[in-house]
């Protein structure tokens, strides 16, 4: 997916949140972020994705904190606030008669957990949103015939407590071996392998570093073990809206999960904003990309 004016209003926006996170109060810096910012936009090359904008939003706030994770202690409390609903998804997914569709609609609710696209997130609103079944899984059909098909499967993770949601998913995709990708580096509130451990992801999974430091997965950046991996493995399930936009014309079939946060992914998905979805995509024929 290329940037589209759209885009534009929201990088700057996510800019000044940032700093406004990482140095409250601190108005001299956010000024300084919001016109570095503003001075990079015109140089983004056209078929760049909306995440290569976020890598350097946030290398900026890195520069200018010298705080090279500042989310830490806002993953660390998100994880916290993750586990507590654990024993609720618990009891959710068994009470349900189709477990995988539960599944799946606990990993696409932990989506709400975005620092970038959605700082706002209301985690209960979300498991509301779960319990009431407002979700649209009209390609489940086709996740199921392909994991029918696949002998192993790739997920993609997007935000560090949201794998939390994931464990879920992970557990119907056994005893198929399961891979687990990661960031490369810290970026906004994104998964690393550091915090997949922390998690347990391990315990499940192959944990694989995709080689990626910005808020999705760019092959272009890919390590050659995740791109062979990308390419090979039958089944690829990508979380989020940072990974959907990157990886949405990649040339292959990918399962994505995740809630729509902008009018951008909406007009693509054909979902209306805010809503939660499963979507075949990543060849050309199944998302149109503008």
């Amino acid at each position: 997916m290329r940037t589209q004016l759209d885009c534009i209003p929201c990088f700057t926006r996510q800019a000044l949140e940032a700093a406004r996170h990482v140095a409250p109060g601190d108005e001299a810096l956010h000024r300084r972020v919001l016109d570095r910012t503003c001075a990079a936009i015109p140089a983004l090359p056209d078929d760049a994705s909306p995440p290569v904008m976020g890598e350097i939003i946030h290398g900026i706030i890195r520069e200018e904190t010298g705080v090279d994770d500042p989310y830490a202690e806002v993953k660390r409390e998100n994880i916290r606030r993750a586990r507590a609903l654990v024993p609720r998804l618990e009891r959710f997914v068994a009470e349900c008669r189709d477990r995988l569709e539960a599944a799946v609609r606990v990993a696409i609710a932990g989506n709400a957990i975005d620092l970038g696209a959605n700082p706002d997130f209301d985690l209960e609103e979300e498991m509301r949103r779960l319990e009431g079944q407002a979700a649209d899984l009209s390609d489940l059909p086709s996740l199921r015939r392909a994991m029918d098909q696949a002998d192993r499967v790739l997920c993609i993770g997007d935000n560090t407590a949201e794998a939390i949601f994931d464990q879920f998913l992970i557990r119907e995709l056994l005893p198929r071996p399961v891979l687990f990708a990661v960031r490369s580096r810290p970026i906004i509130n994104d998964i690393t392998e550091a915090e997949a451990r922390e998690i347990g992801i391990d315990r499940m999974a192959t944990i694989v570093d995709s080689g990626s430091p910005l808020p999705g997965t760019d092959l272009s950046r890919a390590t050659p073990e995740f791109r062979r991996l990308f390419d090979e493995t039958p089944l690829v399930i990508a979380k989020g809206q940072g990974n959907f936009e990157t990886l949405s014309d990649c040339g292959r079939t990918v399962f994505f999960l995740l809630k729509v946060k902008c009018p951008v992914v909406a007009r693509l998905t054909g979902r209306p904003e805010g809503s939660p979805v499963l979507v075949q995509g990543g060849s050309r024929d199944r998302v149109t990309v503008a």
